[in-house]
Parts: structure tokens; C-alpha cells; sequence
């Protein structure tokens, strides 16, 4: 997730991404290497880089799985919130006295349930 930080009026097109840990880099990676002299060099800078992209390869798995994740589970609050909506109308129709269900012919506080 990439925050962004927003001018005084909140300008979202002067906005630029923090930078994070991920973003640090080593000394090695900073600065660089002058070209591989030996067939030696070039391998264990091929090495490097192999493992480097693995690695990042794992991360992204990583991330695309969580938002899967997180994409999945708005949308089961959004289908909670879409049905309590549903319940919400219901109720106020009921109270409204414009629903279909009649009222009770009893008021509720003649009646008791006693469970043991």
C-alpha cells in the first residue's frame, strides 16, 4: 500500500508516494559495480540478480494473495451491510405501520418465555 501525502488544499495532483523500507537500498545496489571483469564475476552478478527476482517474485505473490483477501472480504461487508439495510427497511415499515405484517393483537409484555 502506498500512502500519499496531499498539499494544504488536498491537491490530489501534487501528491507523491511515501517511501518506505522496502524502498532502502543496500550500499551495493546504491552505488553499483563497474562492469564484471572474469566470466566468474559475471555468474555470481547473474546469481545475484536470480535470487533477487525470486525473492521478488515471492513478495508479490505474497501481496496479490492478500488482496485477494482483503478484495474478498469487502465484499462480504458489503452483502452484511446490504442485507442489515434490507432488515432496516423492514423494521421501519413495520413501525411506520405501512408493512404488510399486521401488529400483534397481545402487547409483548403480557407474554413471557421462561427457559430452563
Amino acid at each position: 500500500m502506498i500512502l500519499v501525502l496531499g498539499t494544504k488544499e488536498n491537491n490530489v495532483s501534487n501528491t507523491r508516494p511515501l517511501r518506505g523500507i522496502h524502498d532502502v537500498r543496500s550500499m551495493r545496489t546504491a552505488i553499483g559495480r563497474s562492469r564484471p571483469t572474469g566470466e566468474q564475476e559475471i555468474y555470481v552478478d547473474m546469481l545475484r540478480l536470480m535470487t533477487e527476482k525470486a525473492r521478488l517474485e515471492r513478495e508479490l505473490a505474497m501481496w496479490q494473495a492478500n488482496v485477494q483477501r482483503i478484495q474478498k472480504r469487502l465484499d462480504d461487508i458489503g452483502a452484511q451491510m446490504q442485507q442489515l439495510d434490507q432488515i432496516a427497511a423492514s423494521e421501519r415499515q413495520k413501525r411506520d405501520g405501512t408493512g404488510k405484517d399486521k401488529p400483534p393483537d397481545k402487547p409483548p409484555w403480557e407474554e413471557m418465555i421462561l427457559t430452563y
